[in-house]
Parts: structure tokens; sequence; C-alpha cells
């Protein structure tokens, strides 16, 4: 591990330009949709490349790399992510403040930039960086079904979604690694009384995802009346749909 660290940062170097004359480097690493990213899952989500930015406590530009959305990395953690090793660049001690941003072929951003900061004190040569979990889920790669219930375990209708004051019912789907379900993204709505959603075709990414649903006021359609847990994880990877287990809203084991 130790030689292939130094071997792939000196390489970068090379490529670079960069010369080795700080103290130590950072580990930069990312995924998509919880998953180690692929050319495949990259050339989906439409990234080309991520950009990693580093400034000094005073604002200064200390560094800008960039790297394949493909390329890997094995981190402390013994896991595989998208991502590379810097040049030996940092000083002990030092206060430094990064952006990490995955970018599309011309280099507009595809994700909101990941902010973060890093201070060592001595003896590392090797400091990991959070990595950013980019997170997309609509995609080509499988379909989605769901089912609802209010107050009982019988499908929803029209009169037991009035009786609640539900009028919509939203699916949204993130990283299984988004343990607070920061970063979730909606991928359905549908009238409450339908009791059920199924996708018109494939409308999931692949990735590696939590799905949740959430119930809405018919008087005011922007009031949240009811959150479900999230479900088990599921792995997208194109050989099959997913089948959520149905929710049921306000029920009084809940």
């Amino acid at each position: 591990m130790r030689t292939y660290a130094l071997s792939l940062a000196i390489l970068l170097a090379s490529l670079s330009g960069c010369t080795q004359d700080g103290d130590y480097q950072v580990a930069v690493s990312w995924l998509i949709n919880g998953t180690t990213p692929t050319p495949d899952l990259c050339a989906e989500q439409r990234v080309d490349r991520a950009r990693f930015e580093v400034r000094s406590a005073g604002g200064k530009r200390v560094k800008t790399v960039e790297s394949r959305c493909a390329d890997t990395i094995f981190l402390n953690d013994d896991n595989e992510y998208g991502g590379f090793l810097s040049t030996v660049s940092f000083d002990w001690d030092t206060q430094y403040y990064f952006t990490l941003t995955l970018v599309d072929a011309v280099g507009a951003p595809i994700s909101v930039p990941w902010e973060g900061q890093f201070r060592v004190g001595d003896d590392t040569d090797i400091k990991d960086l959070p990595y950013l979990d980019f997170v997309e889920p609509k995609g080509t790669a499988a379909g989605l079904t769901g089912q609802w219930s209010v107050r009982t375990g019988d499908l929803a209708t029209e009169e037991s979604c009035r009786a609640a004051d539900i009028g919509t019912v939203r699916i949204f789907a993130t990283s299984a690694l988004d343990e607070g379900l920061l970063d979730a993204k909606q991928v359905a709505e549908v009238p409450c009384a339908s009791g059920s959603f199924v996708s018109q075709g494939k409308i999931l990414a692949r990735g590696f995802y939590v799905f949740f649903f959430e119930a809405y006021s018919r008087v005011s359609p922007d009031v949240l009346v009811h959150a479900g847990r999230a479900s088990a994880p599921f792995l997208v990877d194109g050989s099959k749909d997913v089948a959520l287990a149905r929710e049921i809203f306000l029920s009084t084991t809940n």
C-alpha cells in the first residue's frame, strides 16, 4: 500500500509539473450515488472529472488539480473510491481550505462544491480528506414501484386520504451512505388516492440507495403531513427494478 501510494504521488507530480516541497500529501475522493465511480456511471451522470482546489487561511490559492471521474483510490478504510493522491504539497500545522467539484467535459459544475478544511500537526505522510458523495438518482437503469396506506394496512383511497388531509405522495431517494437523508432527491409524486406508484419505464440511475415516502396536505400542498422511514438499502445495477415495501402513513404504530 505504501509503495503504491508513493508511486502514484510521483506520477501525479510528473504529470502536473508540481514539485514535492511540502510535508505531506492528501487523498481526495468521491462517490456517485453511494458507489465507486466507473466509466459508465460517470458517463451516465455526465461527469468528466473532479476539480480539487485548495486555498490558504488567507485565501491564496495553493493548488488546483483535476482528475478523471473514474480514477480510483483505496483509502485507509480499505474501501475503493473515485479519487487520487496529491503531490507532497502541504505543510504541517498549516490550515488549508478546499473545494471538490465534479464537472462536465467543458468544466461546468455538475455537483454542488464539497467544502472542507484540513490541518495536520506532524508525522503524517497521507491525510485522507472527507469524500464527496454526489447524489443524482434519476437515470435509466431501473424502474420503481411503491404502495402506501393511510392509518390501516389497506391501500389508500380517496376517502382515507381526504380524512387525513393528504393530497399527494412524494418518493425520495438518496445514497445509502447519507445517514441524515440530507441529499435526498425527489423521484416521484402522485395523488395520494392512487395508493401506488408504478414508473413508466426505467427512471433510476445506478447506485446504492435508500428511499422514503412523504405525504403532503390537500389544502396546503407544500405542507408535510407525514414522513415515512428510510427503506432498506437497494443496489441498482441495471439487473432488476426496485419494489418498495408498503408505507403506512399516520399509523398508530409509527
